[in-house]
């Protein structure tokens, strides 16, 4: 642990954009990422898995991402465009969330 903070405390997100499968590394397979990822979801992270023209529920998968934060778009402009929008769109309803969960604990003490 990094930060001496209670998972209530914090939120990290992580964002995976991908236009293809994963077949360039040479340090790290695509399942070593996922068992660090599952680690991560353990102690409160959530990844997300953006990808284009390729199986992304088979990486996503691969990478232990939740079936519910994985989203296709197109290989385009607009598409970009779209999954960036929709991308934040979800964060920032996850971080009014959070903040008001925070309030709440802290009007209760």
């Amino acid at each position: 642990r990094i930060l001496d903070l209670q998972k209530e405390q914090y939120q990290v997100k992580v964002f995976i954009v991908s236009d293809g499968e994963e077949n360039a590394s040479r340090e790290f397979r695509a399942s070593q990422i996922g068992a660090l990822i599952r680690c991560l979801i353990a102690e409160g992270w959530a990844f997300d898995y953006y990808g284009t023209d390729h199986d992304i529920t088979s990486m996503a998968d691969t990478l232990n991402i939740e079936s519910n934060r994985r989203v296709m778009f197109q290989k385009t402009k607009a598409g970009m465009e779209s999954a960036r929008d929709q991308y934040m769109a979800e964060i920032m309803k996850e971080k009014m969330s959070f903040m008001e969960s925070r309030r709440s604990d802290s009007s209760k003490k």
